[in-house]
């Protein structure tokens, strides 16, 4: 069986700030490949390395693409249902949260081979990194593991061991994401319809935002200027975004109702210093979402979750 694999790029056209109503993103390139069967979950960039990497959770592997050649390189077997991925760059490592086996593994990608497992309860799914402190981030347990709580496991990047857990009152954990101008650590805790807000420095929950007008809450990203939370819930499809001040959502659009995963990103350079704030978009497969003007651009053709949004 053969499927394609489609990477869209932030544009970098020449657009004039006037005609901002133009979509800011175009297809390309298209790297086709074959011998992968059923869904893929997450994303790892290498920049340096200009390769990209890809969980393939129902086969068991990570898929390999260089960038720079435009190719599929290569699958890495060594895992037994991979989920969220970390490029830690100081190390040339990709880390590997594997859910199948209750792990988190340090791949030397030379090998490929692993060079250390961490620990964790069954279901190690979302990540997220805090880059400065070197310290990845992961949700495990919960329902899966048969347990009646959920764990965020704190991992030194650099030492591949682990750090610290805090233990959440929730049995399904999904996306997470990092304040780099703070120390919270926003988490869905989607059997909840709420958001926990974390203090990575006292490692302890300070609060918690229900969520209305939509369940399910999956995926996630963080506007930290704007002081924006984006949270895609999957019952209905919706996009609420929360003010990360005092956890209000302050508007709601219409989504497709399996999100996996959430992107902000500014538009095309060219603009950037052409305006005293740069527009947003919000990515969800190919719809957008401009966040100075709060309407959504005309909806496109929907992807599987074959696609990638990056800059």
């Amino acid at each position: 069986m053969r499927f394609l694999f489609s990477l869209l790029l932030l544009a970098s056209t020449r657009l004039q700030c006037q005609t901002m109503a133009a979509p800011p993103l175009r297809l390309a390139s298209v790297i086709s490949f074959e011998g992968v069967k059923g869904e893929f979950d997450h994303f790892a960039i290498d920049l340096a390395g200009s390769r990209l990497f890809l969980a393939a959770e129902d086969q068991k592997t990570v898929e390999v693409f260089s960038l720079a050649a435009q190719k599929h390189s290569g699958s890495i077997r060594l895992f037994a249902r991979p989920h969220g991925l970390v490029f830690v760059p100081e190390s040339s490592q990709l880390m590997v949260a594997d859910g199948g086996d209750g792990s988190c593994k340090f791949v030397d990608l030379n090998g490929p081979k692993t060079s250390t497992t961490v620990k964790t309860a069954l279901r190690a799914d979302s990540v997220a990194y805090d880059s400065a402190a070197q310290t990845i981030f992961v949700a495990n347990g919960g329902l899966v593991a048969k347990m009646d709580y959920s764990l965020v496991t704190a991992i030194n990047a650099t030492r591949a061991e682990k750090v610290f857990d805090i233990k959440i009152d929730s049995k399904i954990l999904e996306a997470m994401v990092v304040e780099t101008g703070g120390d919270r650590l926003f988490v869905n805790l989607m059997d909840k319809n709420e958001v926990a807000v974390i203090d990575r420095t006292k490692r302890q929950i300070v609060t918690t935002w229900h969520l209305s007008g939509a369940e399910q809450n999956s995926a996630m990203a963080l506007d930290e200027q704007q002081h924006r939370l984006f949270v895609a819930c999957r019952k209905p499809g919706k996009l609420l975004v929360l003010d990360t001040n005092s956890g209000k959502t302050v508007a709601l659009f219409p989504a497709s109702g399996t999100p996996t995963t959430l992107t902000t990103m500014p538009s095309a350079s060219a603009c950037m210093s052409q305006v005293e704030r740069a527009p947003y978009r919000c990515i969800r497969y190919t719809a957008r979402i401009d966040t100075n003007n709060w309407r959504m651009s005309p909806p496109g053709r929907e992807r599987r979750r074959r696609c990638l949004c990056r800059n």
